[in-house]
C-alpha cells in the first residue's frame, strides 16, 4: 500500500474513533501536570517550577573546529502549568520561558518561549483531546546545526483513546505542524529557511494492552507527509509501524520503548529511499534503591540543511549511571554517541558521509527534597567526520544545574 493511501486510511480511522464518542459523563478526568509543587487559586490548580541549567563554562560555544570561543553561560527556565476542570473535561496549559545568558558574547543571548494547551474529556470508554503548541526559540536546531538560530514551530493535534475493556483500548490522532526559520538565519553559508521550512502532517492509529497494572504493550501505525516550501527535493511520504511497551512510574523499570519499521519515500527520484529499523528508548532502572541506570536511544530519519545531502539516518545512544553515596549525595557517570549517516543526491561526492559525536562525563548530584535537585557535571565532546574536517570539533564544559518543582 502506498504512503498516501496509508495516510488517508489512518486519518479516516482517527475521525471514526472521534465520531464514536458517547455523551460524556459528569466526572472529572484525572490528569494533573507531573509536578509536586501545587498551588490552588479557586478552581485553578497551578504547578510552578524553575530550572537553572548549563550554569558554567563552555570551551566551544559554536562547536568551531578552528577558532573556538569560550564563555560563561547560564539558562534560567521558569515554567507555570495550570489545570482547570470543566465538569467531565480538563483544560491544561503551560508557559515556559528560557532566558539564555552569556557573559562575553552577548549576540548569543536569547529569550525562548514555549506555550502549550490541551483540552481533554473522559468517560469510562472514551478520552478525546485537542491540543496546540507554539515554540519560539534560538536554541540549536537538531544534531547538525551548531549555531543558535531563530526558528518557530507551531502544532495542532486532535485524537483520542477508545477503551474496549479495562485493559484494551484503541488510539488515534492527527497532527499538523509548521517549521519555520528566520529569513536571515544562515549556517555555513546556507540560508536555512530555503532548505528546511516545511509542514508535516501525521495520522496515526494504535492499540494498547495492559498486560499488568504496571506494564502496557503498544502497537502504532503512522503515516507522515512532509512538504517543503522551497526545497521540493526533500518532499517525502513515509509509513512507520512500531511496537513497544510503557512502564508505570511505580514500576522498577520506568519509561518506555518502541521499535519497528519505517518506509521513507522521497518524491525526488534522485534521492535514495530508506526502509529499515527505527525506534526510541527511554528507560530507567533502580537497583537496591541506590543505583539508577538510565538508557536513551533513537534511530530515525532526520532532514539535513545541506543542499546535496537532504536527509540523514540518525542513531543515538546515551547511558547515565547514578550511584547514591551517602544521604542525598550521588555520583554520576555518563556517556553517549550520535551517528549521522548522510544520504546524498545521486552522484553527489557527499554520499556515504558519516559524522560521529562522542560524549563522556561525570559529576555529583544532590537530591535535597522531592522537589529540589542539584548537579555539577563535567563533560567532553568530540565530533569527527569521514569527509568534512569543517564539522570536526572538541568541546569541554563544566556546568551546574538546579531543578525546583518538577
Amino acid at each position: 500500500m502506498r504512503a498516501s493511501q496509508w495516510f488517508s486510511l489512518t486519518a479516516a480511522l482517527t475521525i471514526v474513533l472521534l465520531g464514536s464518542a458517547p455523551k460524556l459523563a459528569a466526572q472529572t478526568t484525572q490528569m494533573p501536570p507531573p509536578s509536586e509543587v501545587e498551588l490552588l487559586a479557586g478552581p485553578v490548580t497551578l504547578y510552578p517550577s524553575i530550572v537553572l541549567r548549563d550554569v558554567g563554562f563552555d570551551s566551544n560555544l559554536g562547536n568551531d573546529p578552528d577558532e573556538p570561543k569560550e564563555d560563561f553561560t547560564l539558562t534560567a527556565q521558569p515554567r507555570l502549568r495550570a489545570a482547570v476542570p470543566f465538569g467531565s473535561t480538563l483544560f491544561t496549559a503551560s508557559a515556559t520561558v528560557g532566558l539564555v545568558y552569556f557573559a562575553t558574547y552577548k549576540d548569543q543571548q536569547s529569550i525562548n518561549r514555549l506555550f502549550e494547551g490541551r483540552l481533554e474529556g473522559a468517560t469510562w470508554r472514551l478520552r478525546p483531546f485537542l491540543a496546540a503548541a507554539h515554540n519560539h526559540t534560538n536554541e540549536r536546531a537538531g544534531y547538525e546545526i551548531d549555531a543558535r538560530v531563530l526558528r518557530q514551530e507551531a502544532t495542532v493535534s486532535g485524537g483520542g483513546e477508545l477503551k474496549f475493556s479495562g485493559i484494551t483500548s484503541l488510539t488515534g490522532f492527527y497532527r499538523h505542524s509548521t517549521h519555520d526559520f528566520g529569513d536571515d538565519e544562515r549556517f555555513l553559508g546556507t540560508v536555512l529557511a530555503n532548505q528546511l521550512d516545511h509542514t508535516a502532517d501525521v495520522a496515526s492509529v494504535g492499540a494498547r494492552y495492559a498486560v499488568t497494572p504496571l506494564t502496557t504493550i503498544t502497537l502504532d501505525v503512522e503515516a507522515q507527509r512532509d512538504r517543503f516550501d522551497t526545497s521540493a527535493i526533500r518532499n517525502a511520504d513515509s509509513v512507520r509501524v512500531v511496537s513497544g511497551a510503557q512502564f508505570s512510574p511505580d514500576a522498577m523499570l520506568k519509561g518506555g520503548f518502541a521499535v519497528g519499521y519505517r518506509e521513507f519515500n522521497p518524491q525526488a527520484p534522485v534521492l535514495p529511499k530508506y526502509r529499515g529499523l527505527v525506534g526510541s528508548v527511554g528507560l530507567a532502572y533502580t537497583l537496591h534503591d541506590a543505583t539508577v541506570f538510565r538508557v536513551e536511544a533513537t534511530r530515525d530519519v532526520e532532514y539535513s540543511f545541506e543542499p546535496t545531502t537532504p536527509y540523514y539516518l540518525l542513531t543515538t545512544g546515551r547511558l547515565t549511571l547514578s550511584q547514591r553515596i551517602v544521604g542525598p549525595c550521588e555520583v554520576i557517570a555518563l556517556g553517549g554517541q550520535d551517528k549521522l549517516q548522510y544520504q546524498g543526491v545521486e552522484g553527489s561526492a557527499m554520499s556515504g558521509r558519516v559524522d560521529r559525536t562522542l560524549t563522556v562525563g561525570g559529576g555529583v548530584g544532590f537530591r535535597l527534597s522531592p522537589t529540589m535537585r542539584l548537579a555539577v557535571i563535567y563533560d567532553y565532546a568530540e565530533r569527527v567526520s569521514n569527509q568534512l574536517d569543517r564539522r570536526a570539533y572538541l568541546r569541554r564544559r563544566v556546568f551546574a544545574s538546579a531543578i525546583y518543582g518538577q
